[in-house]
């Protein structure tokens, strides 16, 4: 049992960063699932080692895909949690990746899509294939917050465990500085404006990531500072999802990320999950390594302990009952 110190910084030896033999990128193989409007997501299957513990769902941030998840492929974050026994799933978000079209030809998207068609879809997938393994998912960046959303609002999905990395939303309820809201809302502006000029915003021609983003998806960002919350597009409040998630969430921050997801940012996000039990580790590192740079395999193995302890717990129960 860690102590609320050692939570806080649970980022191990990382003396002991060694890529180790995951099995390599040749055991896995590509899933295509469709969402309820019919936009194709894809992904890739990392199929578990020895006897299965559970099955998990991962979700990438707002400008990669999901090659980010398991970097070096073969040997990264997806790869080893697959090695300690688990069914696992990363999958692009539509217009990132495979899940084409891509942004800069397709039609558009919002943040609304990824919460109401994207995740229930990727999940569904998942439990269809292993109905009698607990399941779990981790959302790095947008596919945490938006991920956490929906267990909310969608209490009967089948996740049980949720890993949330690097977790920060740009929205008024989670900052109340007044320099530090108009600096947001400053930036979100301009990037609303870029994406309105190209017809959607060029994350890679400006080298920020290697997939662009909709209109739809950075006016709606832009539009909670105007609107005042966080919200979707017809006014639903997503607060009301965060508050009404049950289900365990560990809250893993970097020492460095001091821009999108400083972790006193994160830790005022995730006092909004009132009904559940959450744990707040600060590893080292900054937004993108604690996901795929092989230094943060002393993460990543704790990542498979939690998962572990929290899919055990579950199956047990439900075993007894």
């Amino acid at each position: 049992m860690l102590t609320d110190q050692e939570n806080r910084y649970a980022g191990g030896d990382r003396s002991q960063s060694v890529i180790d033999p995951h099995g390599g990128e040749e055991n896995t193989s590509s899933i295509e699932i469709a969402c309820e409007d019919g936009w194709v997501l894809r992904g890739v299957y990392h199929p578990a080692f020895g006897q299965s513990r559970g099955a998990l769902v991962m979700g990438h941030a707002m400008m990669v895909d999901s090659r980010s998840l398991d970097r070096p492929a073969g040997s990264g974050l997806a790869s080893l949690l697959a090695s300690r026994g688990f069914e696992t799933y990363r999958f692009d978000f539509r217009g990132h990746g495979k899940s084409e079209p891509r942004t800069a030809k397709g039609p558009d998207w919002s943040y609304d899509d990824i919460v109401f068609r994207d995740i229930p879809a990727m999940i569904a997938a998942v439990s269809e294939r292993h109905p009698d393994l607990p399941m779990g998912m981790i959302g790095h960046s947008l596919a945490g917050h938006a991920g956490l959303v929906r267990m909310g609002q969608e209490p009967e999905l089948p996740v049980k465990a949720f890993v949330a990395l690097a977790t920060n939303i740009w929205a008024p309820p989670f900052e109340p500085t007044v320099w530090k809201r108009f600096f947001k809302s400053s930036i979100l502006g301009v990037w609303h404006l870029l994406a309105r000029g190209f017809g959607y915003f060029p994350s890679r021609r400006f080298r920020i990531g290697p997939a662009d983003v909709s209109v739809g998806m950075i006016a709606q960002c832009s539009g909670w500072f105007r609107r005042g919350g966080y919200l979707a597009l017809d006014g639903t409040d997503f607060l009301m999802g965060l508050r009404a998630v049950k289900i365990p969430v560990l809250s893993v921050t970097a020492e460095k990320d001091r821009f999108l997801a400083p972790t006193k940012e994160v830790d005022r996000l995730m006092g909004h999950l009132t009904s559940s039990r959450v744990e707040h580790w600060v590893v080292p590192g900054t937004h993108m390594s604690i996901v795929c740079d092989p230094m943060s395999q002393p993460l990543w193995r704790r990542l498979a302990d939690w998962f572990e302890n929290e899919l055990c717990s579950v199956a047990d129960s439900e075993a007894t009952m």
